[in-house]
Formats: C-alpha cells, structure tokens, sequence
C-alpha cells in the first residue's frame, strides 16, 4: 500500500507528516533495532537488507523528507545512515580498553600453581 505524500505542503512540518503517515502505515523497519543502533552501522552485514526494507516501505518518501529536513544525528533512514560514522569512535574506544587492564593478561588467566 502507498501513502499519498506531498512534499510542498508548506503549512505542516514534517515531523508532524511522518507521524501522521505512521499512524496509517506501518514502517518496514519498525522493531528493527539495526536501524538505530551504531554497532550495525559498524559492521556493515547488514545494510543490503536494510536498504531493501527502506525501498519497500510505503513511508520512504516521507522518511527521506523527514531525514533530508532534520538532519537526525544517527539512524539509518530512507535507505543510508545519517550523523557522523561512529567507526572512529568505535575504535578508539577498543584502543582505550586495551590500554586500560579490562582485558586480562596471559599470566592472569593461566591462575597460579602450588
């Protein structure tokens, strides 16, 4: 099913036009947790079904309006993620727990001898 959605309708924020959308049409992506959550977007296995579920959802051309206008600071939203790649700080922060002990070392987990 298609919803019928006009991106020139100047008297309604499109916030306001997702919501509305949403109340009649379910998105592909809700309950999905890959769509917000960063470590997906790390790890990149799953962005073909992600796309694939964003060009069947009857909201994409609302979704898009909402991203392109809104500029979400992450997500994944009408087919690409959005906000800053978090790899960076991905790394940084394994780089930080291995230079911190929350990794035991090899002696550590051999225990002691009697």
């Amino acid at each position: 099913m298609s919803i019928s959605y006009q991106r020139t309708r100047k008297h309604r924020g499109v916030s306001e036009q997702l919501v509305e959308a949403m109340s009649s049409n379910r998105p592909r992506c809700l309950g999905d947790e890959r769509f917000t959550n960063d470590v997906a977007r790390g790890d990149g296995t799953a962005e073909g079904a992600m796309f694939a579920k964003c060009f069947s959802c009857p909201l994409l051309a609302v979704c898009e309006e909402y991203a392109d206008q809104t500029k979400p600071a992450a997500g994944y939203w009408a087919g690409r993620w959005r906000g800053q790649m978090p790899r960076a700080q991905y790394l940084d922060s394994i780089r930080h727990a291995e230079s911190t002990d929350h990794f035991p070392s090899e002696q550590e987990g051999k225990g002691t001898e009697s």
